[in-house]
């Protein structure tokens, strides 16, 4: 009869266990879930930007800002990087 109070315990020591492990992905999972819809629904403040060079071989760069959500074309580093200073001074 001991034993089967020992298997018996042992049972619902596992059961209790592998109950704690999956409460334990959940949460991590739901954490997961609820942090990437944050940053959907808030979006990202952080500027876009894309060296093109078009066909007759001039370089510009676009620059998305999601903030203000304008495009803005610039034809130098300089002019970005400009640009960039003044926007976040």
């Amino acid at each position: 009869m001991k034993a089967t109070i020992s298997s018996s315990s042992q049972l619902r020591s596992f059961k209790h266990d592998s109950i704690r492990k999956w409460a334990k992905i959940v949460s991590c999972t739901l954490e997961k879930i609820g942090q990437e819809l944050f940053q959907y629904l808030a979006g990202n403040p952080e500027l876009r930007i894309h060296k093109t060079v078009n066909s007759q071989g001039m370089t510009y760069w676009r620059i998305y800002d999601p903030v203000t959500q304008r495009n803005i074309t610039l034809s130098s580093e300089q002019e970005v990087r400009t640009w960039i200073e003044n926007r976040y001074s």
